[in-house]
């Protein structure tokens, strides 16, 4: 018996002697014959939530004209498992949804973000479609495979945008190509990548982002809005147009030339810009009087 919580499963079927038996001679009929008692198991587990909720539906005072009205069986593919056989129940007016298995799905959901991971790493649609029975234990097709990457996109860009709360005493920052599933086609596409070491010596990635290392554009969008001390290297003319310099109003334009303002700079007490230096002993003869 196996104890799964809210569930236990006895397994018991008829074939387990001769199967026991047999294993000197093979090992796959037993696991053959275990996979077929559990798939029949979480069948009628996943059946018997579904009455039940459709029981539910109908006790609803919304409901008290409608009755059961049957089922139609479903096939559907569990992660581990594979195909299962569901008796989806039908009420008079069509109007119960099942919150556990939705109307029209045949896949776990789990098994679609499989399918996209795979996609992900370079596996081809058609060499999906190919080996989905014996990966996944059940058959999809092309399609199936390029409308699961739908299911990570979500969980993609919430990591992307994530708050990073942890501290990081060092990063390792470089860019790398990585093979993209872009039109039916794997190209390599460059990426900028930052790997962050925490103090617990934990390393995580903290960003990917496209875009060519040697380019200081996409650099500075990666740290874009990140509390780490990172500063491009910029030239004279460069640096000041920097938004980071022209909010700290580092550079000043005093009688058509632009000079560094006063320092030490401070919020409260501002520093008195002078008039820029003579340019000819003549004129700074006529300051000095």
């Amino acid at each position: 018996m196996l104890d799964m919580g809210i569930i236990k499963v006895e397994v018991n079927f008829p074939e387990l002697k001769d199967a026991v038996a047999s294993l000197e001679h093979g090992r796959k009929r037993f696991f053959e014959l275990l996979s077929q008692e559990l798939r029949n198991v979480a069948s009628n587990a996943i059946n018997q939530v579904l009455s039940s909720e459709m029981t539910v539906f109908l006790g609803k005072s919304s409901e008290k004209d409608n009755k059961r009205n049957g089922y139609h069986t479903r096939e559907y593919a569990l992660k581990g498992l594979g195909g299962v056989t569901l008796r989806m129940p039908l009420d008079r007016h069509r109007r119960f949804e099942s919150a556990v298995i939705p109307k029209g799905e045949r896949l776990d959901p789990r098994l679609k973000e499989d399918m996209a991971v795979l996609h992900l790493a370079g596996i081809s649609t058609r060499d999906l479609e190919m080996m989905s029975k014996r990966l996944l234990g059940v058959e999809v097709s092309r399609q199936t495979v390029s409308n699961s990457l739908g299911e990570i996109q979500e969980k993609a860009v919430d990591w992307l945008t994530r708050p990073l709360t942890g501290r990081y005493w060092a990063l390792y920052v470089d860019g790398t190509n990585f093979k993209i599933q872009r039109r039916g086609s794997t190209e390599k596409e460059p990426s900028l990548v930052v790997l962050g070491i925490d103090e617990f010596n934990r390393k995580s990635i903290l960003a990917i982002e496209p875009g060519t290392k040697d380019n200081v554009d996409a650099w500075t969008a990666v740290f874009e809005g990140v509390d780490a001390c990172v500063s491009p290297v910029l030239s004279l003319g460069e640096a000041v147009h920097h938004p980071h310099n022209r909010a700290r109003g580092t550079y000043i334009a005093r009688a058509g030339h632009l000079q560094p303002a006063p320092a030490p700079r401070f919020s409260a007490t501002q520093g008195e810009a002078r008039e820029p230096a003579a340019t000819t002993l003549e004129a700074a003869a006529a300051r000095w009087g």
